[in-house]
């Protein structure tokens, strides 16, 4: 199958549920896949808050029926309503959240964002729904000993969700009265909307086109009238744009979540022709980020939504600050790495007073830096990759300490928080290891920091920064991905060495109470330290563990150290890397990524071989070789795994490309290689 062609066939179906895409995007399982579903609750805290989406109640399907039909009965939804769907959204929020329902009535959540999602009410018992991933549903029901006239709050479960806004109320009112958009503006706003996609309405009036990640425009086609001034909203998380070639190219500069652009329909564009649009990232006119201008007399089409206000030239000012306050400072260069799994690394710092540092966004979602002592936000709201600088104030007095946050609604509450304490003179450097650690350590971990392009490290231990016993010395190696360890439980003797390498994005280490609480100290991506355990422990303990990043641990992510006889009795765990020997080689873990990349990306493996996709990120991967009829893996999400097995006339010497098939994840370097090797 044509790459570019199955891309665009992905993009049309990703507005969809998830069991539809993994059967429209052509993603079938092989007979010797086994899905195994081990999802992982989103991280405490949220992304930035998009810009509003009007709501957009559906009606029909279900008993519910179409149309102005109504349901009709008694009890499981015998309220004279039409079905209410709430959608769910990355931007912390519910469409609608203000609802009126009658006992017994039917509603349903579906989750429109790439974050979990689900809906609780306490006074009801709790979740009324489970957690649902990317385009799932589920139908629930209003208690029918619901007062009238009483009101309920609803809000998500995951954690920092509802502290960053993700909440709503029910208001009882008797069957037949229920509205599944509101009152007032919700309605206005739909009127609007629908107003908006019929073909020729308006006059001129602005147009708002939404951007998405699904790799797609909304609306897709139109109808504009020259010197008609349209404006383009980025809805997603990655970059966007608009452009027609016939008018120049780019219309809009590339925008980031939430961000807007106008643009004017040429006034000598004809009327009659028809216009293709799209957007210029790599991968995204090939993913089907297309659409058509039709050019007619007079008005085009009304406006889909409200432009959002634009927040860009103040953002522009606020940079310009930064900048000038950037200058001079008496410590050395520190630079703070802002994460999607909401944490600061490093959190705890020394800095003095008049010192530069540099906040650099190494996640998707956007973050900043601040400080209420020192007048709030010290960097402007930072996209992926951008940094910024700022400085400790001269004022700032010796021995004091200062919390130092991220003001995205939710990532506070989340956890990401750190502390500045005030020290004369130097302060840290930029990849310091805590204070009292010997200068050949910094050096050395300066030295890696330009190695470290990406989060994730490259397979082999060579590119390690080692603290401690090298790992291949090590009895056992326990490798930190983003939310757990492998492996997870081991065996190992008295007087043996652990090694931890850290192969995810945040700061990782382990704690035991058994070990006194940290046994090792929290490592950045790509570093790793050991343990060794006393001599004097008593075989046969069962020791539990955790890591030490709360948000982690929180999520289960920890183990158990089993204490054996010596002489060869641990069990050195096999990294994720690790290629076997004969047909009875060892399994291979590939981690897909968000920063769009597979860990390892070179994978020595033998024909018949068993490789298990791990999907470590956020957004949907799977794993794609051509020359073995494609899809080897379904789609997979945040925490999934599927098991593939190497051809067993794949020839040795040969080399075979590997990919992920999301539209603009191969265009973006997702991409990797598997070397045919004997048993």
């Amino acid at each position: 199958m044509n790459r570019l062609n199955r891309r665009r066939f992905l993009a049309l179906g990703a507005a969809s549920t998830a069991s539809v895409v993994l059967v429209a995007c052509g993603n079938e399982s092989p007979a010797d896949a086994d899905l195994t579903p081990t999802q992982i609750p989103d991280v405490a805290g949220a992304p930035p808050t998009l810009a509003p989406i009007t709501s957009t109640p559906q009606s029909g399907g279900g008993e519910a029926g179409g149309g102005e039909e109504q349901a009709g009965g008694e009890g499981g939804g015998g309220t004279q309503t039409e079905a209410i769907v709430i959608k769910a959204m990355d931007s912390l929020a519910f469409d609608p959240s203000e609802l009126e329902v009658a006992p017994g009535q039917t509603l349903t959540l579906q989750n429109d964002g790439f974050l979990q999602h689900d809906l609780a009410v306490d006074d009801w018992g709790g979740e009324l729904t489970p957690l649902l991933n990317n385009g799932e549903t589920a139908d629930f029901t209003i208690p029918e000993d619901a007062a009238v006239g009483e009101s309920f709050e609803y809000y998500c479960t995951v954690p920092g969700h509802k502290e960053g806004g993700m909440v709503g109320t029910f208001t009882i009112v008797e069957a037949g009265a229920a509205a599944p958009s509101g009152e007032g503006e919700g309605e206005e706003e739909d009127a609007a909307a629908a107003g908006a996609s019929e073909e020729g309405a308006g006059g001129g009036e602005a147009v708002t086109i939404k951007a998405m990640d699904s790799l797609s425009f909304d609306p897709s086609e139109l109808e504009v009238s020259p010197g008609q001034t349209l404006t383009l909203q980025n809805d997603g998380f990655l970059q966007h744009d608009l452009a027609v070639d016939d008018w120049g190219g780019g219309l809009t500069p590339l925008l980031n979540n939430g961000e807007t652009a106008e643009f004017t329909i040429p006034e000598d564009a004809a009327v009659g022709e028809s216009f293709e649009y799209y957007c210029t990232v790599p991968g995204h006119k090939e993913g089907g980020m297309v659409g058509t201008f039709t050019i007619v007399e007079g008005g085009g089409d009304a406006a889909a939504a409200a432009p959002a206000e634009e927040e860009a030239p103040a953002e522009e000012e606020a940079t310009a600050e930064e900048e000038g306050a950037a200058a001079g400072g008496t410590g050395e260069a520190v630079t703070i790495v802002a994460l999607d799994t909401l944490s600061f690394d490093p959190s705890e710092l020394e800095v003095s007073p008049g010192q530069t540092l540099t906040l650099q966004n190494d996640g998707f979602l956007q973050h900043d830096l601040a400080v209420d002592d020192w007048g709030g936000e010290l960097t402007p709201l930072l996209n992926n990759g951008e940094t910024a600088e700022f400085t400790i104030p001269e004022d700032a007095a010796v021995g004091e300490q200062f919390e130092f946050y991220c003001t995205v609604p939710g990532h506070k509450e989340g956890g990401m928080v750190g502390t500045f304490t005030i020290v004369e003179g130097g302060g840290e450097t930029a990849a310091a290891a805590p204070a009292g650690e010997g200068e050949e350590e910094a050096a050395a971990e300066e030295g890696a920091a330009t190695a470290e392009a990406s989060p994730a490290a490259a397979a082999s231990t060579d590119d390690i920064v080692v603290k401690g016993v090298d790992p291949s010395e090590a009895a056992v190696q326990v490798v930190a991905t983003e939310w757990q360890f492998e492996p997870a439980d081991f065996e190992i003797a008295p007087g043996e060495t652990i090694a931890l390498i850290n192969r995810g994005t945040v700061a990782h280490g382990m704690s035991a109470e058994a070990f006194g609480g940290t046994f090792i100290d929290p490592v950045g991506a790509g570093h790793s330290d050991s343990f060794t355990i006393p001599e004097d422990i008593e075989v046969g303990e069962v020791i539990e563990y955790t890591a030490t990043n709360e948000s982690a641990a929180n999520l289960g992510m920890g183990g158990t150290i089993t204490i054996v006889e010596g002489s060869g009795a641990a069990t050195p765990a096999a990294s994720p890397a690790a290629s076997g020997g004969g047909a009875d080689a060892d399994p291979v873990t590939i981690l897909a990524l968000d920063t769009l990349s597979f860990d390892p990306a070179e994978v020595d493996v033998v024909p018949g071989q068993t490789v298990t996709l791990q999907n470590d990120g956020f957004l949907q991967h799977d794993l794609a070789v051509d020359d073995w009829g494609g899809e080897q893996t379904p789609l997979l999400n945040n925490g999934q795994t599927a098991e593939f097995t190497i051809p067993e006339d794949a020839a040795v010497g040969e080399q075979y490309e590997f990919y992920c098939t999301v539209p603009g994840h191969y265009e973006g370097g997702m991409v990797g290689t598997f070397t045919i090797v004997e048993g």
